[in-house]
């Protein structure tokens, strides 16, 4: 375990979880010079945001959601075994025994009733431009329920709870850190000399792991206890290397189409989606990459395909397709079996995807590849025709 507590740079949280012990009575906090009466949340809709939280939190089975979190880190341990990448097991085995840690620090520390409790009768309400929260502060944990978007987004914070620090074996092949880089310019931050992420995702945490050999500090931070996606860990990790994040554009400059599409490929797995649309009677693949200073990647998204649409780009039907198969050829056996071993689902939708045809009129093959083409001049019809 690391002795120092480490603290997130993650703006989203600050201040919501500071302060120790119960805090009494009803109150209303606001941002500075917001007037009293200015967007205030009704008594009505307080009450609503604090009986659902009731609700959640007496549908939180503690002992079921930490038994399945043990459950898939062993299976993952077997199978990392079982398919040779040995290099990992020790990793996992340390998650698995930090998790059985926090699991008794939870026993002792957070009392579901008395939470219940305490949001009933002295529930802290904050206010910001266009949402509000309640909040629960005890010693050891901090409660949060946001409602946002129409819906609540709802946190159990621990404090007082520290890490440990995995060092992480082996080195990565050049697409493996182009794998990396497009993570990183997603999903992580730069603090002084080392680099973070966090994420609910249990995959991510041992992705990350495994693309960043040495030193990685590793923290259980809560749980969050949404609705649609059932609880999940809150997990931060502050990997001890210089940061790539503010040299990306640089080290795409020289780049093959293949490192671009690694690259791409850890940008989707940051921040994007695959799917398929119905188009009429059709359905499409289509896969997303959302853009906020990702914009400045433009370029080279464009020279893979990907359109610029809203707030996000977008490669679709055929190109999407291409898109799948070419980096599926390219991508390196042992990140295949990781991804199958971590039951990535953006990874099983990128292989229905490679294998899907649209509207095809020919197939051609290109390297070994067969290529949906989409083509609808004169000569094929009529070849088509006589065909038939």
């Amino acid at each position: 375990m690391d002795g120092k507590e480490r603290k997130r740079r993650d703006k989203s949280n600050k201040n919501e979880g500071e302060g120790e012990g119960p805090r009494t009575g009803r109150e209303i906090r606001r941002p500075p010079n917001e007037s009293i009466d200015d967007n205030a949340p009704t008594e009505e809709e307080i009450k609503a945001l604090i009986e659902e939280g009731v609700k959640r939190l007496e549908g939180f089975n503690a002992n079921e959601f930490w038994g399945k979190e043990l459950e898939w880190w062993i299976s993952v341990k077997k199978r990392l075994e079982n398919n040779g990448l040995l290099e990992l097991v020790d990793v996992v085995e340390g998650i698995n025994k930090y998790i059985e840690t926090v699991m008794r620090w939870y026993a002792e520390h957070v009392n579901t009733r008395e939470l219940i409790e305490q949001l009933r009768s002295h529930a802290i309400v904050r206010k910001y431009k266009r949402s509000f929260s309640v909040q629960v502060r005890e010693k050891y944990v901090t409660l949060i329920i946001r409602k946002v978007n129409g819906g609540l987004a709802m946190s159990l914070l621990f404090k007082e709870l520290r890490g440990i620090v995995f060092n992480v074996p082996g080195a990565l092949s050049h697409y493996e850190i182009m794998l990396r880089r497009g993570l990183e310019g997603t999903d992580a931050w730069k603090e002084k000399n080392r680099i973070g992420m966090a994420t609910t995702h249990r995959w991510q945490v041992m992705l990350w792991l495994a693309l960043n050999p040495g030193n990685n500090y590793v923290k259980i931070e809560g749980i969050d206890l949404n609705k649609k996606r059932g609880p999940k860990l809150r997990w931060i990790i502050y990997s001890e290397r210089e940061s790539e994040k503010e040299r990306l554009l640089e080290l795409l400059r020289d780049a093959s189409d293949a490192e671009l599409r690694a690259f791409a490929w850890g940008m989707v797995l940051g921040d994007g989606t695959i799917s398929f649309a119905k188009d009429r009677n059709k359905v499409k693949p289509q896969i997303l990459i959302y853009y906020g200073v990702k914009r400045k990647y433009h370029d080279y998204l464009k020279q893979l395909g990907f359109v610029e649409g809203k707030k996000r780009y977008i490669i679709t039907t055929s190109k999407a397709a291409n898109f799948a198969k070419t980096l599926l050829s390219e991508m390196p056996l042992k990140l295949k079996i990781l991804f199958d071993i971590l039951e990535v689902e953006k990874w099983e939708r990128l292989r229905r995807v490679a294998e899907f045809t649209y509207n095809c009129i020919i197939i051609i093959t290109l390297h070994g590849t067969k290529v949906c083409k989409e083509t609808k001049n004169k000569e094929v019809a009529e070849n088509k025709k006589k065909s038939t």
